[in-house]
């Protein structure tokens, strides 16, 4: 066995004279940060811009942004890949059975994460729709992607899919970013899959931190096509910005990972680097899953609350959209002589602060960004039952929306208004409380005293 380390990260190269024999053996794939020359390129397209209708793409977020945690919906777009000759001498083709059985797996692993957030708020909760390309169909280049590990021939795809740029970051990114849209998702990545499995020459799996896009082979790092499942699960873990844990990764406990910025205190590791015991023996970030049973391990605490899982209250609402919505307004146009109350704001959501510390500049802007929309805002008057009030737009569900009503003809004397809306997990805005106190206007009052002298007359006489 081969290791070369590779900007921080270890990829792992296996040939068939490495004595791949045993699930000991079984190496694991690793987190990738981004390229020097990229570190500063997050993507060439611009974002929405605040206040856009358009909620799919979180808010806040930059076109760089395609997993910043693992909630609300995303998009898994595959791509077989094949080395046709020529250029580099062919070594691999992709069988019926192959992606059938790879096809089988990936839905496995859409079932794990899935799983894991299926105890929280339903707008909380992760759905993934896996978008094969090319009809899962393998796509063509005359490099032979499971040798080449230069990763040139990504550029080749991604030009057949009318993505042109000279950086394949680029190309892949902006791939995401279109395919999250038509699916009408929050998130994307794309997952490249080569196979390996006639000669063998390579047996790798590895993903950039935030994405775009993750490389895994049919025979993952050794782990044998039956367990392609546990990798691109593991693998998924980078895409969402959780670091590594076992030893030969180099991750210490000291490392932090995801939009919390949540220490890494699962590694095998110490601060110092030497090995030590984690805490729980069986991750999804420290050995995958069972070898045997193919069945992936759950992760640690750290890695899950790096993929955002975090929910300190135990509310069923993770902490990044546990957050209330905020309601603005003014009643300036009311008129407390005629009973006439007016009310108009806005109402929108809030975002906890983004503390990701890894890729930052590249798949990482670290805006502050959320999935939560306001779903509905209401008026109570006195002590009567709340009244719903219409979005400004015809419609709720956008991450602001504006508000107006107004009430006519209040009786004389002092009237309570309070004001208030939700957001999509359920949490309440503030409540603007309005003291209105309907006055007759001077005349008025007038004409009501000697409207009352009068009656006090008749009654004496």
């Amino acid at each position: 066995m081969a290791a070369t380390r590779n900007l921080g990260t270890v990829l792992f190269l296996f040939t068939l004279a490495a004595g791949l024999a045993g699930v000991q053996s079984k190496a694991m794939a690793s987190g990738r940060l981004a390229p020097p020359e990229e570190q500063l390129q997050g993507g060439s397209l611009e974002p929405p811009p605040l206040g856009s209708s358009s909620t799919n793409i979180p808010r806040n977020a930059q076109v760089m942004d395609q997993s910043a945690f693992a909630l609300g919906t995303m998009v898994w777009n595959v791509i077989f890949v094949q080395g046709d000759g020529s250029i580099q001498t062919q070594r691999e083709t992709w069988t019926p059975s192959e992606i059938a059985n790879i096809q089988s797996k990936i839905s496995g692993a859409e079932s794990y994460w899935e799983g894991m957030t299926a105890g929280f708020n339903p707008a909380a909760r992760l759905a993934i729709n896996v978008n094969y390309v090319n009809g899962g169909s393998p796509m063509i280049t005359g490099y032979e992607p499971s040798t080449d590990t230069s990763e040139v021939w990504i550029n080749s795809v991604m030009n057949q899919l009318g993505y042109n740029n000279s950086s394949r970051f680029t190309n892949v990114r902006n791939f995401n970013q279109a395919q999250r849209n038509a699916n009408n998702t929050n998130w994307a990545t794309t997952i490249l899959v080569l196979d390996n499995t006639s000669a063998y020459l390579t047996s790798y799996a590895y993903a950039y931190y935030g994405g775009p896009f993750t490389i895994l082979e049919n025979d993952s790092a050794g782990w044998g096509p039956q367990n392609f499942n546990m990798v691109l699960s593991h693998e998924m873990g980078h895409i969402f910005f959780a670091n590594d844990e076992y030893y030969a990764s180099g991750a210490r406990v000291t490392d932090h990972g995801g939009y919390l910025n949540v220490a890494n205190t699962n590694a095998e590791r110490d601060a110092a680097g030497n090995r030590i015991t984690p805490p729980q023996l069986n991750a999804l970030m420290l050995n995958n899953g069972n070898y045997n049973t193919h069945v992936a391990f759950s992760p640690s605490v750290p890695s899950s609350q790096m993929f955002g899982f975090r929910d300190t209250d135990a509310d069923n609402i993770p902490d990044i959209l546990d957050t209330p919505a905020s309601l603005t307004g003014s009643n300036a146009g009311s008129n407390p002589n005629t009973g006439f109350f007016a009310f108009a704001g806005n109402i929108q959501v809030t975002q906890l602060a983004n503390l990701d510390p890894l890729n930052v500049g590249f798949s990482n802007s670290q805006s502050a960004m959320t999935i939560d929309t306001i779903i509905s805002a209401c008026y109570r008057l006195d002590s009567g039952m709340p009244v719903s009030l219409p979005a400004g737009d015809g419609s709720y569900g956008g991450y602001d929306e504006s508000l107006s009503f107004t009430i006519a003809g209040l009786p004389y004397g002092l009237h309570a208004i309070d004001v208030y809306g939700f957001n999509s997990v359920g949490n309440s805005s503030n409540t603007l409380h309005y003291s209105f106190n309907v006055v007759p206007e001077p005349a008025t009052l007038c004409l009501l005293a000697m409207s009352g002298l009068a009656v006090i007359r008749r009654r004496r006489k």
